[in-house]
């Protein structure tokens, strides 16, 4: 049947507070709730079929959760609920070299600009998890979250790897890799190591003169 005359409202259903208002024949924008004025419409092109439907723009991490769409007129009421998944598909993971750690080279994974909680692993070049030598996921103003993780790459596994970052809600990932060229065991003078990197391909180059005897670089 029309909504036209009728009330159709959408709200946050915990509180009940108002998301969209449209009563006798027009939208109530002064009854938003603030975080969503500016940021929706609803699309009436339908209604008189009694279909309508609710655009929200610049979606937020605070958008994510319960809503109640509801229809009232003088002689009924009708509403359902609606589950809202929000999701954000973060940055390119930037992989960065921090130097020798426990005889192997330490590298770091840096992602940022994801919702929700992100899962970031490392994998070696036949897709089998390595273990992370640190681990953590922090919050950003947006409320959007960043992850940082670090591997520890030995000579036994002087390889390309790759750091893979994972939305668990999208089911999606986003994936950088490096690869070691010329690693060296830990010896003194160690303030000499450079590295340089080039798109993803990483080189750990270390002054031959400081190694005693031959070097294995």
């Amino acid at each position: 049947m029309s909504a036209e005359n009728m009330e159709v409202g959408w709200l946050r259903s915990q509180d009940s507070e108002v998301v969209h208002l449209y009563r006798d024949g027009q939208d109530q924008y002064g009854e938003q709730m603030l975080e969503y004025r500016g940021r929706t419409e609803l699309l009436k092109d339908d209604i008189t079929n009694g279909r309508v439907s609710l655009r929200i723009r610049d979606v937020r991490p605070t958008d994510d959760g319960q809503y109640k769409c509801y229809f009232q007129s003088s002689a009924s009421y009708k509403d359902a609920l609606l589950e809202l998944q929000v999701a954000d598909l973060g940055s390119a993971p930037a992989i960065s070299v921090e130097g020798h750690q426990d005889g192997g080279i330490r590298v770091v994974c840096q992602s940022s600009g994801w919702y929700p909680e992100p899962k970031a692993q490392w994998r070696d070049h036949q897709g089998q998890l390595l273990p992370s030598a640190s681990e953590e996921i922090s919050p950003e103003a947006n409320g959007l979250f960043q992850t940082e993780i670090a591997t520890v790459i030995t000579e036994e596994s002087n390889q390309k790897v790759f750091c893979c970052v994972r939305n668990p809600r999208l089911d999606q990932e986003r994936e950088s890799a490096i690869s070691i060229a010329g690693q060296c065991p830990s010896v003194p003078h160690m303030d000499r190591l450079s590295h340089c990197r080039h798109e993803r391909r990483v080189l750990i180059i270390v002054s031959p003169i400081y190694w005693p005897g031959p070097s294995r670089c």
